[in-house]
């Protein structure tokens, strides 16, 4: 009889079959330990506002709705005298306020060149604000992520918001008794053609400096006096220059909304400008900025702060490890991480010697 000998050598085939089964229980005893692979939601996001810096009851900001931070509503509310200028900074740049509503006449009008908030008894209306009647910006914003910022800066000593102090106070010299009739300013375009004729005009604009300085001396008696004296002067040249006399009548026509006659708006500047009014106008300015400053004005501006905050807390994401579980504590969107535990570089080795995690050596049988 013969006898058949099988083999004493392991087929290749057999060692891989038995890898492979030896993983895949691995991987099935990892799953059954709760240890799945996911990706983290993207991070939610709420808007806050806060406000600093509001000492007089008469400017008010107010958080309209915020639960949406793609359209996060606001408001800023004068009920003062003065006009403020806004300035805005927001990180990552480009963050802008804009109208809250497009059929909003006073915000659209007021966002260009340069973002201003109105007084009281100068637009031909008053929006009402609880008890009060104040004039208002409605504001919208638009937040795009986490950790996004909107600094808003309310300043009546900016140059334009000064700029439509004197012109407010022109249109009294020239006997105008009824207030919120400069409806001009509402008109499409408008603003930019204020500014752009009053860089023309000298007199004014060295008028609007001194004013400024006026306001800015509410500690010191002696320069208001100084400062307002010097407005006089600026004044007197600017209603006796002849060029500027022109400028002037088309600017406050416009302003008016040419509801009133250029030429009559002329012979009133001209009237004016022949007139010894130099020192009632000192005393007046004088005056009217010791009053306005001592309410109004304070060392610093008022500011609003518009912030987005991650409403998502960061807990630890299991990740699948062939060697362990681990955890993410990146916040934000989870990038698995394999960790080996016991050693730095993970290998895999067929051993006659158990270890922490044991392998099975197959062994060949020769068989009579």
């Amino acid at each position: 009889m013969t006898r058949t000998k099988t083999s004493s050598h392991t087929p290749v085939w057999y060692v891989k079959l038995f890898m492979f089964v030896w993983l895949a229980a691995i991987i099935v005893i990892g799953m059954a330990n709760g240890i799945p692979v996911h990706s983290a939601p993207l991070a939610a996001y709420n808007v806050t506002l806060t406000a600093n810096n509001f000492s007089s009851p008469l400017l008010t900001v107010t958080a309209d709705n915020l639960s949406n931070p793609d359209h996060a509503l606001f408001a800023l509310h004068n009920g003062t005298l003065l006009w403020y200028g806004v300035t805005f900074q927001s990180a990552p740049a480009g963050l802008t306020p804009g109208a809250a509503d497009t059929h909003d006449l006073v915000t659209n009008a007021l966002l260009a060149p340069q973002m201003l908030l109105p007084p009281v008894g100068v637009l031909p209306f008053d929006q009402a604000n609880g008890n009060t009647n104040n004039e208002a910006l409605h504001l919208a914003v638009t937040f795009s992520g986490p950790l996004q910022q909107l600094t808003l800066t309310l300043s009546p000593l900016e140059t334009h918001a000064v700029t439509l102090d004197i012109i407010n106070l022109l249109i009294q010299m020239l006997g105008q008794q009824h207030a919120s009739v400069q409806v001009g300013l509402l008109s499409p375009g408008m603003m930019q053609q204020v500014f752009a004729a009053t860089t023309n005009m000298n007199d004014l604009g060295m008028l609007v400096n001194n004013y400024r300085l006026v306001l800015q001396s509410v500690s010191d008696t002696t320069k208001i006096l100084q400062y307002a004296y010097a407005c006089a002067v600026n004044l007197a040249s600017l209603l006796a220059d002849s060029s500027e006399q022109t400028m002037l009548a088309d600017l406050l026509w416009n302003i008016m909304g040419k509801v009133v006659t250029q030429a009559s708006i002329l012979d009133a500047i001209r009237s004016i400008g022949q007139s010894q009014f130099g020192l009632a106008v000192e005393g007046f300015i004088a005056n009217e900025g010791l009053a306005l400053s001592t309410s109004l004005l304070q060392p610093t501006n008022p500011t609003i702060l518009l912030q987005t905050n991650s409403t998502v807390t960061p807990t630890p994401s299991p990740t699948f490890s062939l060697f362990g579980p681990t955890t993410v504590t990146t916040p934000g969107l989870v990038t698995p991480i394999l960790s080996p535990v016991g050693t730095a570089t993970p290998t895999i080795a067929i051993s006659a010697t158990p270890d922490p995690q044991p392998t099975v050596v197959p062994t060949a049988t020769a068989h009579p």
